[in-house]
């Protein structure tokens, strides 16, 4: 992708890019509704009725794919970047439902007449699970980048604005990414609500464990922030590779702008996989004098 070299004129780029994304992503979740009303009307669904229904969620250049290529590495757009680790990751789990939808799509279409009526239940129910996963997924998504474009769109106009200023009247340029690595943390661990399902728990479990809750989120920024720290301080780029490899980490994911900021993403990724305590281990294998002893190393 060849970008213009004019950085205003490459940010529109890249936001019309983006909101061309979106608005594929957004025909995407259409199908995936109507996909969903239509398996869910036909009680004895055949092989035929449901390829027919799942069809549209499986164009040749899928926009999960596209958006998810054009996002693997950094685009140096900040309204972006800040979240471009969560998009990806949002990407991944979409992909997984309907990588899900296809192969028992065309299991059922193997069975073709064989299949029973206990076996085609069976097959439309779960059809219809995962059709119900994938709308929530990019009901959720498409909020987040919708948010994301519009925070982009703001800060552009903005730009534009102060640029038609004469030069004594211009302000100081409006910066989306945070100074400081902490509060980077603290931005997108405000999104992250946006890209994951809704709470299992029931309204009157959520304020009976509400005070537990606040305390376990707080606990957890602080180690994000105290792996962070270790991570971008203690350890070099090769530390960092041979990290994502023992924790199966793709790379590519690594904002590598700067070591700070390869070890944030990497931070965030394994965050939002639930995935701290192997970073924790990996760092305290690595750079034990770094941490204090555990209560079994003390005790020898």
């Amino acid at each position: 992708m060849v970008l213009p070299s004019d950085d205003n004129t490459k940010q529109n780029y890249l936001l019309a890019t983006i909101r061309a994304h979106f608005e594929r992503l957004v025909l995407l979740h259409q199908h995936a509704h109507a996909a969903y009303c239509l398996v869910d009307k036909e009680k004895d669904i055949t092989s035929s009725q449901c390829t027919r229904f799942v069809a549209p969620l499986f164009p040749s250049e899928h926009p999960v794919v596209s958006l998810k290529n054009f996002l693997e590495h950094p685009l140096h757009f900040s309204p972006v970047d800040t979240h471009r680790q969560q998009l990806l990751i949002a990407l991944d789990q979409i992909n997984k439902h309907i990588q899900q939808l296809q192969l028992l799509s065309s299991n059922f279409s193997l069975m073709g007449f064989r299949t029973s009526l206990e076996e085609s239940k069976n097959i439309r129910n779960s059809i219809l699970e995962t059709l119900q996963l994938l709308e929530e997924k990019l009901v959720h998504f498409n909020n987040y980048l919708k948010y994301i474009l519009e925070k982009a769109e703001a800060l552009l106009h903005h730009a534009d604005s102060v640029a038609g200023l004469p030069a004594s009247a211009q302000e100081e340029p409006i910066s989306s990414t945070p100074s400081d690595p902490s509060s980077l943390i603290s931005e997108i661990e405000q999104q992250k609500p946006l890209i994951q399902d809704p709470p299992a728990l029931s309204y009157m479990t959520s304020i009976s464990n509400a005070s537990s809750q606040t305390s376990n989120e707080d606990a957890e920024k602080a180690k994000m922030q105290e792996l962070y720290e270790k991570l971008s301080q203690y350890t070099t780029s090769l530390d960092l590779e041979e990290i994502c490899l023992n924790l199966h980490v793709n790379q590519n994911r690594l904002d590598k702008t700067s070591h700070a900021a390869a070890s944030l993403s990497l931070v965030l990724c394994l965050y939002n996989e639930n995935r701290l305590d192997d970073l924790e281990k990996e760092l305290r294998r690595k750079i034990p004098k770094r941490f204090p002893p555990t209560s079994s190393e003390s005790t020898h």
